[in-house]
């Protein structure tokens, strides 16, 4: 997923939608504030974030290669 950070830089992870009830199921104080789109920002740190685009797996940049 693409999503931008607090210092408007663009930036591409792998991401996890997380339920309420997944979350909760973790452990821990969560509400519905808490359910959406989280990534990894280090191998320790997560951060909930607001995806602006998706990447697909089989998106390579190169648009030569379409079928239209």
């Amino acid at each position: 997923m693409v999503w931008i950070d607090d210092d408007d830089q663009r930036n591409e992870s792998v991401g996890q939608y997380r339920s309420l009830d997944k979350l909760k199921a973790g452990g821990g104080d969560w509400d519905e504030t808490d359910t959406g789109w989280w990534i990894f920002t280090d191998s320790k740190t997560q951060q909930k974030v607001e995806p602006t685009a998706w990447i697909s797996e089989t998106d390579d940049g190169d648009d030569d290669n379409e079928d239209n």
